[in-house]
């Protein structure tokens, strides 16, 4: 099971009122995955604002269906928008996804990797994960490449490449 799937299950039990049930998976979270954005977000919940999630999805929603129409820059505005509004909801990575592939589709290449990367490193249990790997593979941008000229060329370690004759 994944941390997402966690976290989906202790909102259910929560809504439920099922506080027994929802612990169980509160502590699953925070102890098998501490590091990750749904544990964040519940170690931030104390206060938590009312209908918050339900505005979240209202938000994503919409910010899909522009991106279904091909309205590529807005997406582009409205994604950070809802990054700063909701910045610690879990479905974060979805929203980079949307706004790299729009700028990808506006034909701002540089862009989608710098934001597909940038989803790579901080949101490695995604569900967007394969199409972004995908993508920066078919554009030819290897997981953890080194920038060139940030290594020396004859370092076997930087360079697997160099030791093949």
């Amino acid at each position: 099971h994944t941390a997402k799937s966690y976290y989906a299950l202790y909102n259910i039990e929560r809504a439920r009122d099922k506080a027994s049930e929802s612990e169980r998976y509160k502590a699953i979270i925070l102890n098998d995955f501490p590091n990750t954005l749904f544990a964040r977000l519940i170690r931030n919940e104390g206060g938590a604002e009312g209908g918050s999630d339900a505005e979240f999805t209202t938000s994503y929603q919409k910010l899909y269906d522009l991106f279904k129409s091909e309205q590529y820059s807005s997406v582009i505005t409205q994604a950070e928008k809802l990054l700063k509004q909701f910045p610690a909801q879990p479905e974060l990575a979805e929203v980079y996804y949307l706004k790299g592939a729009s700028y990808g589709a506006t034909g701002n290449k540089d862009s989608l990797i710098s934001i597909y990367k940038s989803i790579r490193s901080n949101y490695p249990e995604s569900d967007v994960i394969p199409i972004v790997n995908n993508t920066l593979e078919l554009l030819g941008v290897a997981s953890n490449t080194p920038k060139p000229g940030k290594t020396d060329p004859a370092d076997p370690k930087a360079n697997p490449v160099s030791g093949k004759n």
